[in-house]
């Protein structure tokens, strides 16, 4: 019965990525399907990358606050020449 269940796993996984390939060679084909893809994959590295940063530590954030505080307190101390 394992067996069974197991090869029918197998099938449905092999299936499954059969008609993923093919998808994929079909957007590969179109220009527009590339750009697409190369968004996507764009959108989630910098998601991983905002997600790892700000949720690893909080030396980066502190010292990206101080850098903001820094520079808003140029910007509010600042005064044109005449």
């Amino acid at each position: 019965m394992f067996n069974q269940f197991n090869e029918r796993a197998t099938n449905v996984y092999v299936k499954t990525i059969d008609k993923f390939y093919q998808k994929t060679q079909h957007l590969k084909q179109e220009q527009s399907g590339v750009t697409a893809i190369e968004y996507g994959l764009v959108a989630v590295f910098l998601t991983i990358f905002i997600i790892v940063v700000f949720t690893s530590d909080d030396r980066f954030t502190h010292q990206l606050q101080l850098k903001f505080a820094t520079l808003a307190s140029y910007f509010a101390n600042f005064q044109f020449p005449n």
